[in-house]
């Protein structure tokens, strides 16, 4: 796996053209030599589509588009139920307000120039703070008072511009 490729030098995508093509690299500053292995693997490499990525590397790669989880088809209710397992009864209610409330803080800086919506992965760090809570009814109030809990809020929204807004949009 390569994750994020375009987070890289500009060169590095053509850079892995020949060893992506023949499955094998060699380290110059080891001297060390790794051959084609046996049995081909697989190789997975994410993008955030934050750079674009060069034409000749990108005709060699077969293209999967992974899109946001549908909060109507209950998509990341599903991830979490894979990820954490299933919750007793109130746990299960805090994690229905957590859901509930990172999509209306989603949908309030979806569209903002210059802001970054938090995304799955900054979910399941927020979710993880609010379930290490042995009170959950104190995990429910900081839920419903996110703008004033800034350590909490820093796990979903990672810059001052972005919780600003939230602060300003009253998405609390």
């Amino acid at each position: 796996m390569i994750d994020e490729i375009d987070k890289a030098d500009s060169d590095f995508a053509n850079d892995l053209l020949l060893e992506l093509e023949e499955l094998r690299f060699e380290v110059p500053e080891t001297g060390e030599s790794f051959p084609t292995p046996k049995h081909k693997p697989i190789v997975f490499i994410t993008s955030n589509r934050e750079k674009p990525l060069p034409e000749p590397f990108l005709r060699r790669c077969l293209y999967f588009f992974v899109k946001f989880p549908d909060q109507k088809k209950g998509e990341l209710q599903k991830i979490i139920n894979i990820r954490f397992g299933e919750f007793k009864k109130d746990k299960r209610k805090l994690v229905n307000q957590a859901i509930d409330r990172f999509y209306k803080i989603r949908e309030t800086l979806e569209n903002i120039p210059g802001s970054r919506p938090p995304g799955t992965s900054e979910f399941i760090e927020f979710l993880t703070a609010l379930l290490k809570r042995e009170d959950i009814s104190q995990a429910l109030k900081d839920l419903e008072d996110l703008s004033n809990k800034l350590p909490l809020l820093g796990t979903l929204l990672k810059t001052k511009q972005d919780q600003d807004l939230f602060r300003e949009r009253k998405s609390n």
